[in-house]
């Protein structure tokens, strides 16, 4: 019975026109209705007094006009929820106009015209809300994130530059000021610096050859590319051999078998005290196990080979550094798994630069049952093709909101990386993704991301294990990748 219960749950949150999902929607339905009823109290009640024609059970106006902004922003925030932005913003707007000196309704004005798009409006409610509340970070973020998305980088980081410089200095807002201020042409010396010493060795890379520039292109057009090691390397050879005894070792170590075996038996990582700990409970990840790969390993060969890195150096229009390359194992979920999609399994877009170029190689057949990562066409800040931002870029947060997001993006532009062992995906992660969610077969992979040096982030993510003697070994170019 319980057993059933379970089933039950996965399937409704796997399936989005399933029961949770309509549950969930009659249960606002029915919020929404005694909000209203309240709202029509409150609106009478503040009719009467306006009039003069108070009763003896009526409230003073103060409270009546408490009691609307109270129910407005209730009911505002439900017609969020359900991604009518046009009415919540109507409904906050009449709050900011009958209820002189209420600002709670600020942070949520500013929200829902954000989601229309209206990013000047937005800018003039969070600056409101920013001087009422001017020891917090949230409005001052919120402004720059509306000075974002109407392209006035430079504001948005001396916003930030602003509220930092009353406060003790923070890396992560450090880290978005200069992402802003890269976007907007004025990097700092030290950046400008890297910047150049970066298109020097680029201009060291070999010529591309046909396959390469078609790569090249899909990705400078919608974000993502697929090929295969035989497409890309002309046939399977040594390197791909040792590659594969590399996984080989790291699927079959004892150790990593068991985390495997503990991971699909779970029924809630939230239950199991060893998963409980885990950053992402559902991935094996290598590093975990033998620490960071090595320049000499195999998987790590091909990521700075020349006909993985030219690409990379081609999109990124610059030199590019290699971080966090991993090898993963994703085990297939127990079928009572109440977990769900979390975390990077939800749509969202990577914040480390306008252009994350991101490298998977398959070591297993992968498909949707094997949880094939999925993407959204167009979507890249950078990318040639680029339909809506969805959410301005960089923003206080990568995830959007559920029905904005499913509002905004043609079903058309949805790709589904799915391919045989040995296909290479090539992604912008600064595009919109999620992340594979496995239920029948475990998903093997190679994973490595190539960002530009100028990125913020590049000395905060993991790098290639290598002595100074074996990078002077390498070809110029990728010595540099993995420095």
């Amino acid at each position: 019975m319980i057993a059933g219960n379970l089933r039950r749950k996965l399937a409704a949150i796997l399936d989005p026109e399933g029961r949770h999902i309509q549950a969930k929607v009659r249960k606002l339905q029915i919020k929404n209705a005694q909000l209203k009823a309240q709202l029509a109290t409150a609106k009478a009640a503040i009719t009467r007094e306006a009039k003069g024609q108070p009763t003896a059970q009526s409230k003073p106006i103060e409270k009546d006009l408490v009691s609307f902004a109270n129910t407005s922003i209730k009911q505002a925030n439900i017609l969020f929820r359900q991604g009518d932005f046009e009415g919540s913003t109507k409904m906050l707007v009449d709050v900011d106009q009958k209820c002189s000196g209420e600002t709670r309704h600020l942070k949520y004005l500013g929200n829902s015209l954000m989601a229309l798009s209206n990013y000047s409006e937005a800018e003039k409610n969070f600056r409101r809300w920013a001087l009422v509340s001017p020891d917090s970070l949230e409005p001052f973020a919120k402004v720059a994130d509306a000075l974002a998305g109407q392209r006035r980088q430079i504001e948005a980081a001396e916003t930030l530059e602003a509220y930092m410089s009353r406060t003790k200095p923070d890396s992560n807002l450090r880290r978005r000021i200069q992402t802003h201020r890269n976007l907007g042409g004025q990097p700092n010396q030290a950046v400008a610096k890297i910047r150049d010493e970066a298109l020097a060795v680029k201009v060291l890379d070999p010529k591309l050859d046909e396959v390469q520039e078609r790569i090249l292109r899909d990705l400078k057009e919608a974000g993502i590319a697929m090929t295969s090691y035989h497409e890309l390397f002309g046939g399977k050879g040594a390197l791909w051999e040792d590659a594969e005894q590399e996984f080989l070792r790291f699927g079959t170590d004892k150790e990593v078998m068991a985390l495997v075996d503990r991971i699909s038996s779970a029924t809630d990582f939230a239950q199991d005290p060893e998963l409980a700990k885990l950053f992402k409970p559902s991935i094996v990840n290598y590093r975990n196990f033998f620490g960071d790969l090595s320049v000499n390993s195999p998987i790590a060969k091909l990521y700075y080979s020349e006909r993985i890195l030219g690409i990379a150096n081609g999109y990124n229009e610059i030199a590019s550094k290699i971080r966090n390359m991993h090898m993963w194992i994703n085990p297939p979920l127990h079928p009572d798994n109440v977990n769900g999609r979390k975390g990077s399994q939800l749509w969202h877009r990577d914040q480390e630069d306008s252009r994350i170029l991101k490298c998977f190689i398959y070591f297993s057949d992968i498909d949707e049952g094997s949880g094939a990562t999925d993407f959204v066409k167009h979507t890249s800040v950078d990318c040639i093709g680029l339909k809506d931002q969805v959410i301005p870029y960089p923003a206080t947060s990568g995830y959007p909101q559920e029905a904005m997001f499913n509002s905004r993006i043609p079903r058309d532009d949805f790709v589904r990386a799915i391919g045989p062992k040995g296909t290479i995906v090539f992604l912008d992660t600064n595009g919109f993704h999620r992340g594979g969610f496995v239920r029948d077969r475990a998903r093997h992979i190679a994973m490595c991301t190539f960002l530009r040096p100028i990125s913020p982030y590049v000395e905060t993510n993991t790098k290639v294990a290598a002595t100074l003697e074996e990078l002077r070994s390498l070809p110029v170019p990728a010595a540099f990748a993995i420095a």
